[in-house]
């Protein structure tokens, strides 16, 4: 698509008003620009100055598309030159298509793309965990008869059980609730800048602090710090964290005084910290100190009953993010969810969901669209799902100006999932420039 395509300004541009429905942002070589939908009727798109979204490029037809604002939004090629292209799908004069949250609709030379509204804040009962699995029910009662208490917790599972979720629950049923949580990620940064970031800085401590800042073990103080994949840190910062819980102060970059803080750690991994420990990889003394109480959770293999319940969660989550209508699951694709191991565990069900919504243009997911099903109805689904998943990102980077925060929150995955994401495909780093 060319490098253009990742340098988008924050300048909003043109009508850059708010609106329920969002906006239709366009950006081509040399500019960009941005329309608010209304509640109803329709947005006129290309290069005259009467449109509505006006493209100012010589490969966008005077009058080049249409935007029918409804539920869903559909987009229609006003018999342009170069006509116009959603999904793959050529469109031809006075016909038109669905138009999701997310797709790249390609006029000409230029790009459209549609920026639904942001959703409203999830409420308590939103965010409250599915917990319909007796040993889940177990695990939840005695992770609040802990939560209570002062020790440090240790949570496992394999990857994507939502090790997280448990350890926010721990919080919640906690007297620390209404002080910090504080994720800390432990297997992503170089030891050098996670120190700086874990522990804090004053200024001038290294080339570049212009000003002191606190780490997020001090951010934490009075609250949770949640070491996420604490088995990812190497023996030096072991050495380090195990000092700070020990002594319950901390020391920033820097600086000469320590600070004294009061802060519950959860550690969570997914690794065999046993075996670790046996090879010299892992510190005893920090095992048996986040170990004042475990929490092992099932995987989601092991948890039946939850899966469809997550699954309707993920999918009713996704169609309010991009504007859908509402969807349903088919009877086969409940048996194909309720088939599959999920390997992945919910980590796998979430994207697996969030892909079948972007990919399905019915009004029930399919299992063809989940692509967890094994049958010559699945193989017969030629839709390229990484690329769709890949259009998904570039539009949410393109969308949000290069902001990796601001795109994955509206994906509705982690930073470091999308991060992930950008470095297996080699995609070029969004760059984001200062307004003008």
């Amino acid at each position: 698509m060319g490098k253009e395509l990742h340098e988008l300004t924050t300048s909003a541009g043109r009508g850059s008003g708010a609106s329920p429905l969002g906006a239709l942002r366009a950006f081509w070589a040399g500019g960009h620009t941005s329309f608010p939908l209304p509640a109803t009727g329709q947005v006129t798109i290309g290069r005259g100055r009467d449109c509505d979204l006006r493209i100012d490029h010589a490969s966008v037809s005077r009058k080049h598309a249409l935007v029918l604002v409804g539920d869903p939004l559909r987009l229609e090629d006003l018999n342009s030159s170069n006509g116009s292209v959603v999904r793959g799908i050529r469109l031809d004069a006075g016909h038109s298509v669905l138009l999701r949250g997310g797709d790249l609709a390609a006029l000409g030379e230029a790009f459209v793309v549609w920026q639904p509204a942001v959703p409203r804040r999830k409420t308590a009962e939103d965010n409250a965990p599915v917990i319909r699995d007796g040993e889940m029910q177990k695990l939840h009662r005695f992770a609040s008869l802990v939560a209570q208490g002062g020790v440090h917790v240790m949570v496992r599972g394999e990857a994507g059980v939502g090790k997280q979720v448990l350890a926010e629950v721990v919080h919640a049923a906690s007297p620390r609730a209404d002080r910090p949580f504080v994720r800390i990620d432990c297997g992503v940064t170089p030891d050098a800048l996670f120190e700086a970031e874990l522990f804090g800085y004053e200024r001038g401590a290294f080339p570049g602090a212009s000003k002191a800042k606190a780490g997020l073990i001090e951010a934490a103080d009075g609250g949770t710090a949640f070491l996420d994949e604490v088995g990812a840190l190497s023996l030096a910062m072991q050495a380090k964290v195990l000092r700070v819980m020990e002594a319950r102060e901390v020391v920033r970059l820097g600086a000469i005084r320590r600070k004294v803080i009061d802060v519950r750690v959860i550690g969570s991994s997914g690794r065999d910290l046993e075996a670790m420990m046996a090879d010299g990889a892992f510190l005893s003394e920090l095992y048996y100190r986040l170990n004042g109480a475990t929490l092992e959770i099932p995987p989601l293999r092991e948890r039946p009953a939850e899966i469809l319940l997550l699954g309707e969660r993920f999918m009713a989550e996704t169609t309010q993010r991009f504007g859908r209508a509402k969807l349903v699951f088919s009877k086969a694709a409940k048996r194909a969810l309720t088939a599959h191991s999920w390997p992945g565990n919910i980590r796998e069900l979430q994207t697996a969901v969030e892909r079948a919504v972007l990919l399905c243009e019915g009004k029930a997911l399919e299992p063809a669209h989940l692509q967890v099903d094994s049958s010559v109805e699945a193989s017969r689904f030629s839709v390229d799902v990484e690329a769709a998943e890949r259009r998904s990102i570039e539009a949410a980077l393109l969308a949000f100006n290069g902001n990796q925060t601001a795109a994955a929150a509206h994906l509705g995955i982690s930073r470091r999932k999308l991060i992930g994401r950008i470095e297996a495909w080699g995609m070029p780093r969004p760059r984001k420039r200062p307004p003008v």
